[in-house]
């Protein structure tokens, strides 16, 4: 199988590496989600699904069409601001250098809100050091399922974006489960595990721990907050993209919160708007 690798360009074949059946049925993924990868700049078919809901969202709102991220890099020019919380990702290494791309690390061990290098900063979603309405678009890869207070994390990502501004994100995701499945209670201080530990790899760490695997729950959290969800299936055999999804939570423009009071909102600075 050839394919055309929309991160960097590369035609070829892809490299399948042999997915341990038992973790992908623990972790809920498809076993294609994390291989099939670009022989040039080592994208997944994950990575390649981020890229193909990122470059059409672009081409919609700046009119700039590109076949690739590496093609993007080439034309962005500033006027859309991003935040991207996956430093290492082969997307994340070819917009690195582009005007109003900023990228974010965890590092619990050091002060949140700094600039680490420039624009990479140390950013805890639960309390982003960002002013609101600062984005158009915020990425995550497989990041919320390890914040410990998702929710939070929601309401922060909504404080960020400008109005019309989009939230595109994978997780692991069971389209027939309604629930999303607490893997740790969480209601206290202290996590309490309900099963055993599912630790997922990590750059920086020998591993991460997931604290949840969404159902359909996810969608209604996210609506409640005010956001205009898409869960988009995925499949594009010219990018050996195959059963893939990503989910797009765009802002309205003028749309305030619904645990927002009229009162907190005349409250607010003048020229704030959600």
């Amino acid at each position: 199988m050839t394919f055309l690798c929309n991160v960097c360009g590369n035609a070829g074949t892809p490299i399948y590496d042999m997915t341990d059946k038992q973790s992908a049925a623990d972790y809920d993924y498809v076993l294609q989600r994390e291989t099939l990868r670009c022989l040039r700049c080592d994208s997944t078919m994950r990575h390649r699904t981020i890229a193909s809901a990122l470059l059409e969202e672009i081409a919609t709102r700046t009119g700039r069409s590109t076949a690739t991220i590496e093609d993007l890099a080439s034309v962005e020019d500033g006027e859309l601001k991003i935040l991207d919380t996956d430093t290492f990702s082969p997307i994340s290494s070819r917009l690195s250098q582009v005007r109003g791309y900023v990228r974010s690390k965890f590092l619990p061990n050091r002060p949140f809100g700094v600039e680490l290098e420039p624009e990479v900063f140390n950013i805890d979603l639960q309390r982003i050091d960002f002013p609101s309405e600062r984005f158009d678009i915020i990425l995550t890869s497989d990041v919320m399922e390890h914040v410990r207070d998702d929710s939070r994390a929601h309401q922060e990502i909504w404080r960020c974006l400008r109005g019309s501004g989009i939230y595109i994100f994978t997780v692991p995701f069971r389209r027939n489960m309604l629930y999303t499945k607490r893997l740790v209670d969480v209601s206290t201080n202290r996590d309490i595990f309900l099963c055993p530990p599912h630790l997922h790899g990590d750059p920086l760490t020998s591993g991460v721990l997931a604290y949840r695997i969404y159902g359909q729950q996810l969608i209604a959290e996210l609506q409640a907050l005010g956001f205009v969800v898409e869960y988009r299936p995925t499949t594009s055999v010219k990018h050996a993209i195959f059963d893939g999804d990503i989910f797009l939570a765009r802002k309205p423009v003028g749309k305030v919160p619904p645990e927002t009071s009229e009162k907190e909102a005349k409250l607010r600075p003048a020229g704030f708007t959600e």
